[in-house]
């Protein structure tokens, strides 16, 4: 099955999933952001002392003055936004190579999304736009700390490690897809996504 514009005549509404109306949600993937901030930074940390070179050689930094507060506090702020914008851009590129279609981008206060408003997507394919980003920043700045030195090093395990973070909202839609069957379709308008299965069919029954 592959991502339509039309939902096919069988299949009907089964939920929809609204973040900007359910503050019990919005605050349960805070939370589950915060959890995985931490468990990912141990991770990501454990694996650049590991694999970066940078990590054994000698390093020390030296920050002075107004110019190493804006380093301080600028760096990490970028990372931040760089991040957000990456995660996005990832899930727009595996929408457009899913519906050859471009995709929407919006942002909503405390968050930012892209979407496929007009298209039914499988169930199989809506977990690959979801892991996505995780996947490919992730395995992408391990590869990178190979090659950089410390204060760069630094930096990339704290963007994987924001990222990692970020993907809460990702990671209850893909365990949400898990529970149900392959033949599920989603359509995702940005701030809500709504799931959609085969309608049962009732067997009739010939009464002699």
């Amino acid at each position: 099955m592959r991502a339509t514009t039309v939902l096919p005549q069988d299949y009907i509404e089964e939920r929809t999933l609204t973040l900007s109306h359910n503050r019990n949600l919005m605050l349960g993937l805070t939370l589950g952001s915060a959890v995985l901030f931490v468990g990912f930074g141990i991770l990501f940390l454990a694996a650049a002392r590991y694999v970066a070179p940078s990590f054994h050689m000698s390093s020390s930094i030296t920050l002075r003055g107004w110019g190493g507060v804006l380093l301080v506090v600028g760096i990490p702020a970028g990372a931040i936004v760089l991040t957000g914008f990456v995660h996005e851009l990832v899930h727009g590129l595996f929408y457009w190579l899913l519906t050859r279609a471009r995709p929407t981008y919006g942002f909503k206060i405390i968050y930012a999304y892209a979407a496929a408003p007009d298209f039914y997507i499988p169930r199989n394919q809506s977990l690959i736009v979801g892991l996505a980003p995780f996947v490919l920043i992730s395995l992408g700045g391990l590869v990178l700390l190979l090659f950089t030195p410390f204060v760069v090093t630094v930096t990339l395990v704290f963007i994987m490690t924001i990222n990692a973070a970020g993907c809460a909202g990702d990671f209850y839609i893909v365990g949400l897809l898990l529970t149900r069957p392959a033949s599920t379709l989603t359509r995702d308008i940005g701030d809500s996504m709504t799931f959609y299965r085969p309608a049962l069919k009732q067997n009739s029954v010939a009464i002699s």
